[in-house]
Formats: structure tokens, C-alpha cells, sequence
């Protein structure tokens, strides 16, 4: 009788789980996948950099929030500081290579 159960706690197990790894639930939103650039929440601070987030003076992503009169807002992901879009008043240069697209963060003043 016990093989019955355990067959359904596989299967429910399968269900929960998808192909890398992760969970997933029946109730989340499929607009908000983690795989669409467009869908990170710009300015929560954490996860991949994105246009509209927050960074730091040593271009550690923060949360807007949080953010002082030291701090930045990204205006854009360059690969080179002539690429910056117009309002920018800073460029930063991370010094970590952690294989991203860009090269530049075009900021301006976060606060």
C-alpha cells in the first residue's frame, strides 16, 4: 500500500520542481520571468543590473530606496563611455569581470 503513496510523492515532487532546478508555483506570474531582461525590478536593488537601478560610488547595485547623495542612478549599460545616453553626469567602470555585457555604467546623481 506504501508504493501507491511514494509513486504520488514522486510525481508531486517532478511537478514542483523544473528542468534547472528551481521551484516553481502553480500561482506565479509568467509576464515575471527571471529569464526576460525586462522583467527585473528596476530599483529593488539585488539581481542583475539594469537600467533605472541603483548603484553605489564602487557600482554595487543598492536599492533606490536606500540611496544618498553619494550614490548613483543607471541610466544605461554601455560598452563605452560615447554610448552614454544624455543626461548622464557620470561614468563608472566596474572593476569586476563577471562576464557582463557592458563595459560603462552611465549614471547620474541617485538623490
Amino acid at each position: 500500500m506504501t508504493v501507491p503513496l511514494i509513486l504520488i510523492g514522486i510525481i508531486a515532487a517532478w511537478n514542483h520542481f523544473d528542468d534547472d532546478g528551481t521551484s516553481s508555483s502553480p500561482s506565479s506570474d509568467p509576464s515575471s520571468s527571471s529569464s526576460d531582461p525586462s522583467s527585473d525590478d528596476a530599483g529593488a536593488g539585488g539581481g542583475r543590473l539594469v537600467k533605472g537601478d541603483c548603484v553605489d560610488a564602487d557600482a554595487r547595485e543598492i536599492a533606490c530606496a536606500r540611496a544618498g547623495s553619494a550614490d548613483y542612478k543607471v541610466l544605461g549599460l554601455v560598452t563605452t563611455e560615447a554610448d552614454c545616453p544624455s543626461g548622464t553626469t557620470d561614468r563608472l567602470k566596474p572593476t569586476s569581470a563577471n562576464n557582463r555585457p557592458y563595459d560603462v555604467i552611465c549614471a547620474t546623481a541617485a538623490a
